[in-house]
């Protein structure tokens, strides 16, 4: 460990000598590692991260998806009537849930703020395994039509943030656009569903009030599906059943003007299908990319470096030649290139921050 140090410390006075080679190599590496792990941080997130649910495996997107003749085919999301439709025809799906995002103004308790909600159908809870805090979660009962219930989730984010971690919270009223609703439950520390930023939750029964009012009668495709996958039944089966229903209960365009469309629907898993096809090509072009680019990095500093050491051949020698066996030489210009890589590396890090 002596020995260890000494040669840091060596290596570090040499760099101090060098200080235009040491500077030209450190931001080398800093800006190859740092655009390298910023693209790297995206991919992941996109593509790589594990979804934060039980059993992933077993969760998957639906789509309707409309084929024409002149723009091939389209994955839609679904109207409420198609998701009505969809809920008893299928045999492979245990829970099917519906989602979608939505910028709400919260007022009360505080100064007004705008915020991210999700409208989301009890199944939602179900299929993603969610289990709240304290209180419970959306009923069958509070998406009723015909008795509307004006209540709501939040997160514990929120809980805390706005409410102090009041214990005594659930039956308490928050004012979204301006409608009270009450809430009856407060969902766990790491869940801010699908959308990954949601703070509220309410049922689909309430969006003609809150956010649109034919949410619950357009024929419009806009709302998200996620199932969760029967345990003994395959993605592939669940996917043939519902190619094969998709065409029954999903309702395309059906004006006059409209183009000749042949309408279906499809599944996939959640992981693939958290970023469209396109984009995860052009991530991981843009991440093979910046990857070559450190690698131009890399060769460009063992230019420098190289070139340094033929300007470094007398002392060299001379080291040689009052004893210094050549694992010690060697050992000694390791030191500095693990100097240089260790500060061009925690450069990088705090550039891609």
């Amino acid at each position: 460990m002596n020995a260890l140090i000494k040669e840091l410390r060596y290596a570090a006075r040499t760099l101090a000598r060098m200080r235009v080679t040491a500077a030209v190599a450190i931001v080398t590496l800093a800006l190859g590692i740092g655009a390298t792990t910023t693209i790297f941080s995206v991919v992941y997130a996109a593509l790589l991260r594990a979804v934060p649910f039980p059993e992933p495996g077993r969760l998957v997107m639906l789509y309707t998806t409309r084929s024409t003749a002149r723009t091939g085919e389209q994955r839609l999301r679904w109207s409420m009537a198609d998701i009505a439709a969809l809920g008893p025809s299928t045999a492979t799906l245990e829970d099917i849930g519906s989602f979608t995002s939505a910028t709400i103004n919260l007022t009360g308790d505080g100064d007004p703020e705008q915020i991210f909600g999700e409208v989301a159908s009890p199944g939602y809870f179900q299929a993603a395994r969610v289990t709240p805090r304290s209180g419970r979660l959306l009923l069958a009962g509070d998406d009723n039509a015909n008795g509307v219930r004006a209540v709501a989730l939040i997160s514990a984010r929120l809980w805390r943030r706005r409410f102090g971690s009041d214990p005594a919270i659930l039956g308490r009223t928050i004012d979204i656009n301006q409608v009270p609703l009450t809430i009856v439950g407060v969902l766990p520390d790491d869940f801010s569903g699908l959308s990954g930023r949601a703070d509220v939750w309410f049922p689909p029964a309430m969006a003609p009030l809150l956010t649109y009012s034919g949410y619950l009668t357009t024929p419009q495709h806009f709302i998200n599906v996620i199932g969760r996958v029967k345990r003994g039944v395959s993605i592939a089966q669940a996917q043939a059943e519902i190619a094969t229903i998709g065409p029954r209960v999903v309702n395309g365009d059906s004006s006059a003007d409209a183009e000749p469309a042949t309408w279906g629907a499809i599944l996939a898993p959640i992981g693939d299908a958290r970023i469209d096809a396109s984009q995860r090509r052009s991530s991981l072009l843009l991440f093979a990319a910046v990857a070559c680019l450190l690698l131009i990095a890399c060769v460009n500093v063992a230019s420098v470096l190289l070139a340094r050491a033929r300007t470094r051949r007398r002392e060299i020698a001379v080291r040689l030649a009052l004893g210094a066996s050549r694992a010690r030489i060697v050992r000694q210009l390791l030191a500095e290139s693990v100097l240089l890589a260790a500060i061009g590396g925690a450069a990088g890090s705090a550039l891609s921050v």
